[in-house]
């Protein structure tokens, strides 16, 4: 069997199983290398993941991952948790360590100007700053399996104590909610905060505000250059602390009126844990990409290239390149990427799909899609509430500025640069997520009613549609 096809049979044999799907505004050079961190579990579990399958078309990408390596990874984690209560605080720490040892490069890289260094130099910090992205996800990468697992476990324990049905959302909610701040709900307070110093105080306070959080509206579709004035206008505007605090109090009264057990506590400080560590590990990977896209801008412009067209570039195909000329070559092929590619990743590498492999992979994912049938959504409560409203689907960035105030947001998950449409919506639904997500971080922050990982949201609800969210129940009601 030829190389091809043995790609082929591989990436069709894995979407032949049970995934979860990120989906988005995704790109190769951005998201590749931090799956690629999933690989480097093994050293701390001795598991990790045993691939991953990308696809993207029509200016959308998606990362699919295999819920028998979730299930698998957790059962090695718990493992670890059992024989050493402080595992997951000493890999943090150990993530922590290893990041120190790319914090220099980044600053060498945030000083330079890019036009003046040689070609050599920016390859190498080209290749560092992707090395950087894999550990900016790195040990981290254990956190996906600890939401799924303690999420259903969870469930399950909570069951057999919450006696009513028609509270175990709201209890559930209240009982995971995340005890710190997310880096966007900090960054509003921060900001809160300047607009209320003197005015002889503001200018050099807002300065240091952009430095601390330039890169807060980047994804990875790329960067987003907010410049000064994005944080200049959004002091104009009226600015409040509306951070609902009302689950956090809840948490504290139900552990107690539950009578939880100590295993059961457990758990929710891990989830706890879980939930802060997500967080500052999406903070570490948005950082990196303004300076991987600042490179990759500076070769597009050296080499008379689309940097649009860069961003198709697989991890281990900027690894291996041996200079920047050579991207010339390869250049044709990467132009053919832009009407869709697929990569199957496994620890050896990402390798690309196109042609005829690529559009028979396309044809199964597509047959998948037709086969759902449009009825009531079920998911799982992230922040409590009944709300009745129009559908806005939104896919992707470019996307946002269609929504209305007191639509209800449909995606697929909710990303830093979504939040302009979080904050008009009257209600959230995604197709993904779990308790650590970061949906159910920011709608418990904001009080929108929420209902996550309905799996399909995304496919079978249309722009307009009339539903109501049952987020209590994790349900979601199409209405016409």
């Amino acid at each position: 069997m030829g190389f091809e096809q043995t790609l082929f049979k591989k990436a069709s044999n894995f979407l032949a199983k049970d995934r979860d799907v990120q989906c988005g505004n995704i790109l190769p050079i951005f998201i590749q290398p931090c799956a690629y961190s999933g690989f480097r579990l093994q050293k701390l579990l001795g598991l990790n993941y045993s691939a991953f399958f990308f696809r993207y078309s029509n200016n959308l990408g998606e990362m699919h991952y295999l819920k028998s390596d979730y299930r698998a990874l957790w059962v090695g984690i718990k493992k670890k948790i059992r024989d050493d209560s402080d595992f997951l605080q000493k890999a943090q720490r150990d993530y922590m360590v290893r990041l120190k040892s790319f914090r220099a490069i980044q600053k060498k890289v945030l000083a330079c100007d890019p036009e003046k260094i040689s070609d050599q130099q920016l390859l190498a910090y080209l290749k560092k700053l992707l090395e950087a992205q894999v550990e900016m996800v790195g040990l981290g990468h254990l956190l996906e399996p600890i939401s799924a697992g303690i999420e259903a476990e969870l469930k399950e324990k909570l069951f057999k104590l919450i006696k009513d049905p028609k509270n175990f959302g709201r209890f559930f909610s209240a009982l995971t909610s995340p005890s710190k701040l997310s880096f966007l709900a900090r960054e509003e307070h921060d900001l809160i905060k300047i607009k209320n110093l003197p005015v002889t105080q503001i200018k050099l306070a807002l300065e240091r505000h952009f430095e601390k959080y330039f890169w807060i509206q980047n994804g990875y579709g790329g960067s987003v250059d907010l410049g000064m004035s994005y944080f200049e206008e959004r002091l104009k505007t009226d600015l409040s602390n509306k951070t609902d605090h009302s689950q956090t109090r809840e948490k504290r009264k139900l552990i107690g009126q539950l009578k939880l057990n100590s295993a059961i506590v457990k758990y929710l400080e891990i989830s706890d844990f879980a939930v802060a560590w997500q967080d500052d590990r999406k903070a570490n990977v948005l950082r990196n990409i303004s300076l991987l896209d600042r490179l990759i801008a500076e070769i597009a412009r050296r080499l008379n290239l689309k940097k649009e067209i860069l961003y198709l570039l697989g991890y281990n195909e900027v690894k291996s390149l041996p200079e920047l000329p050579k991207l010339a070559a390869i250049y044709p092929e990467l132009k053919e990427r832009t009407v869709g590619v697929a990569f199957y990743m496994d620890s050896k590498g990402d390798t690309p799909i196109t042609g005829k492999s690529f559009e028979l992979l396309q044809e199964k994912i597509e047959q998948s899609d037709k086969e759902l049938v449009l009825s009531d959504l079920k998911g799982m409560t992230a922040k409590p509430g009944t709300v009745v409203g129009r559908v806005s689907v939104c896919k992707d960035h470019n996307s946002i500025g269609k929504m209305k105030q007191g639509d209800i947001l449909v995606t697929s998950m909710t990303r830093p640069e979504f939040l302009p449409a979080i904050k008009r919506a009257s209600a959230i639904i995604t197709d993904e997520g779990g308790i650590t997500c970061h949906a159910a971080i920011v709608s418990r922050e904001l009080g929108i009613p929420t209902v996550i990982g309905t799996k399909i949201a995304t496919k079978v609800l249309k722009d307009g549609m009339l539903v109501e969210v049952r987020a209590n129940h994790g349900v979601v009601k199409i209405i016409e």
